[in-house]
């Protein structure tokens, strides 16, 4: 079944049953001349991990894959990409639950997450490799779905499709609904530009409007989550202090809900 899947023509599947990392491999294809839209998907991950080297628990029954990109576009917008990933990803757990009506408990966290009901269901890992033009780079994209199980040492909640009462849904299909959105939503991030990505983000937005703080390595801010800035910063308003924060770790009051990647 792995290479039955029915892809969009972007995509060029690459499949096992188990490696070190869809990330790491995809690195390994993309320094070596891969094409775009090369798609590297297993079964189960060795030494999976999310940001800041975290690890990320890759038994078999969920979905780990990593997509190659070459987007003609310059390195300053190609973070924008985690946007619209984690619309696509959010979209596709929505249509898994057309049934059963959980749409609105379906969430993107800044930066990189998705949520059901306030727990993590997806995390998304973006990372980039320079090209001979260095103002543009080729694009690892890996993304983790708890499909069957999820972690439960966890600082922040996890969960998964099959706990939130979707038993019949495999790896193969959500990865074929994936494709189609990913396949549909990044044309429009091509075409029209980051602003619809942005607002489909902010419509599923976890903690809009509400306190937050974000850990840098160095420093720490609070203040209201008001919105995204154009280039998909998150801004924080302390009383009128208004701080573009393009990348951190987010806690929101008043329970300190961290997302640990």
């Amino acid at each position: 079944m792995m290479n039955d899947l029915q892809l969009p023509g972007l995509f060029s599947l690459i499949a096992y049953d188990s490696i070190d990392s869809t990330n790491e491999e995809a690195k390994r294809l993309a320094e070596t001349g891969a094409a775009h839209g090369t798609l590297v998907w297993a079964q189960s991950q060795e030494q999976g991990h999310g940001r800041r080297g975290r690890s990320w628990v890759s038994d078999p029954g969920n979905l780990y894959c990593s997509f190659i990109l070459k987007p003609d576009r310059p390195v300053h917008e190609a973070s924008q990409l985690s946007f619209v990933l984690a619309v696509s990803v959010a979209k596709t757990i929505d249509k898994q639950f057309q049934n059963q009506n959980i749409a609105n408990h379906v969430q993107c966290k800044w930066p990189n997450d998705v949520l059901i009901g306030g727990k993590k269901a997806s995390g998304i890992l973006l990372e980039m490799i320079p090209r001979n033009n260095h103002d543009q780079a080729s694009i690892v994209a890996g993304i983790g779905v708890n499909i069957e199980h999820f972690p439960t040492n966890t600082e922040f909640q996890a969960t998964s499709l099959k706990a939130e009462g979707l038993s019949d849904v495999s790896t193969e299909s959500f990865l074929e609904m994936l494709c189609d959105q990913f396949s549909r939503w990044y044309a429009i991030w091509l075409t029209e530009g980051f602003q619809t990505i942005r607002q489909a983000w902010l419509d599923k937005a976890f903690g809009f409007g509400e306190t937050a703080t974000v850990r840098l390595a160095t420093e720490t801010y609070s203040g209201v989550f008001e919105t995204l800035d154009p280039q998909g910063s998150l801004i924080l308003n302390d009383h009128g202090n208004r701080r573009h924060i393009a990348a951190g770790d987010v806690y929101f009051d008043p329970s300190v809900r961290q997302i640990a990647d």
